[in-house]
């Protein structure tokens, strides 16, 4: 907890200094790095952002008005990932519970949605419209298959492993 400020700290200069490197050299192998740490900032100070509307069309207005400029590949990162984080955590906007939010197919679709297009294209689905067509349903059904048949059992068991793991450290350190 004490640390919180140090690392705070120490990703504003990080920022900095990625923002000053960007402007200096163009933001040609940066722009990835410049995401992720853009995402570790908005999660370091997710407290302090007040969730408007108003906020969200005004990035959007931003990220139109610097795409073509030199600051661009400072602010187009910022305003985009700012009217995302603000139109989908915004209170009004919160979907009702349903069926999807009882399972996370998330994991699955990020583990199986490249070699299910890789697969496709060695298949000989080469059209970019046609093969996001033809990825999406068969990932998303991997990515079913995978939750209810692997992910949600072991996380069903996951407090009874770490309950095993800690007997065992806690067995192991007494006879030593």
């Amino acid at each position: 907890m004490r640390h919180r400020p140090l690392a705070g700290a120490a990703l504003l200069l990080l920022a900095s200094a990625l923002a000053v490197k960007v402007l200096w050299t163009g933001a040609q192998y940066y722009t990835l790095a410049g995401y992720f740490l853009l995402g570790v900032l908005c999660y370091r100070l997710r407290h302090l952002w007040r969730w408007r509307l108003v906020h969200a069309a005004l990035l959007a207005v931003i990220a139109v008005a610097a795409a073509r400029t030199w600051a661009g590949p400072l602010l187009l990162p910022v305003a985009i990932a700012g009217a995302i984080l603000t139109l989908a955590l915004h209170p009004a906007l919160r979907m009702p519970m349903t069926w999807w939010h009882r399972h996370d197919y998330s994991y699955g679709t990020y583990l199986y949605g490249f070699p299910v297009q890789q697969a496709l294209i060695a298949c000989g689905v080469r059209e970019p419209l046609l093969l996001f067509i033809c990825a999406v349903p068969l990932t998303l059904g991997c990515a079913a298959v995978s939750w209810h048949l692997v992910e949600r059992p072991a996380l069903a068991r996951k407090a009874a492993a770490g309950d095993w793991i800690a007997a065992w450290f806690s067995r192991d350190s007494r006879g030593a």
